[in-house]
């Protein structure tokens, strides 16, 4: 016996209507009973070498971007994403779904944007545009606000470190200091970047390694050690604070 199911399109959603169901108005189906936290990224990116109108496809460090409140996901009208300088990309646009599959590609987006503008998609932490300038070897700090999950709370400790000769990768301990969670903020006295990351991390312009941190930009980090976290300056006697738990 085959059965014959007829659907009624009229009220089937296409791609085109994807804003209708927004992820910055979601229905409260969240963990109520597990806290988050809103924090600061400070993200550096890179940008493809090319003149005026090259296309840069950029994934950033962290998806679900969210609004200048950080109360939900954001979008062009209301987003804590912001570039630094803005000099490569200079005018942020809506991020635009096409109303169907075939035609829902960067290919189809890139089509409508001019030379400076840029899409974010907050949800996925993609962003696509088109140079204003040309570049090479250029890159950009972007900062947004994201949630992260508090874990459960032991034991909190404070702590400060500056790097005494910049250009050296220094730990934040000497000796083993597990954590179940750290936050490290760059110092508000700093003149210039902090790179955080591995052993291995570089704070010099053009050859950067790690994450780097402007100004009273923050990184969160979960169940580590604190003699593997690293940060490096590009002064002397510049650096972070940090709070962890264990």
């Amino acid at each position: 016996m085959v059965l014959f199911v007829k659907i009624n399109y009229k009220f089937m959603p296409l791609l085109g209507d994807r804003d209708t169901l927004r992820a910055n108005n979601p229905m409260p189906v969240g963990d109520m009973a597990r806290a988050t936290k809103i924090i600061t990224i400070s993200d550096s990116i890179s940008f493809v070498s090319g003149e005026i109108g090259t296309k840069q496809q950029i994934v950033l460090s962290y998806n679900r971007i969210l609004n200048s409140k950080g109360l939900c996901i954001g979008k062009n009208k209301d987003t804590s994403f912001a570039f630094t300088t803005g000099l490569v990309l200079t005018t942020q646009v809506g991020w635009l779904y096409k109303d169907n599959q075939r035609k829902d590609s960067d290919y189809e987006r890139f089509k409508t944007l001019s030379n400076g503008q840029f899409m974010v998609n907050h949800e996925a932490g993609y962003l696509i545009g088109k140079n204003a300038i040309a570049t090479s070897g250029s890159t950009d700090i972007v900062t947004y606000k994201i949630r992260v999950p508090l874990l459960p709370l032991g034991r909190q400790v404070d702590g400060r470190k500056v790097v005494t000769s910049a250009g050296t990768a220094e730990p934040l301990s000497a000796t083993s200091v597990k954590f179940i969670s750290l936050e490290i903020q760059a110092l508000e006295v700093n003149t210039d970047l902090i790179a955080v990351g591995a052993s291995t991390v570089v704070a010099a312009s053009g050859t950067e390694r790690g994450i780097l941190l402007g100004q009273l930009a923050t990184r969160y980090f979960q169940n580590g050690d604190l003699k593997d976290i690293y940060i490096d300056s590009r002064q002397d006697g510049e650096g972070v604070s940090y709070i962890y738990t264990y």
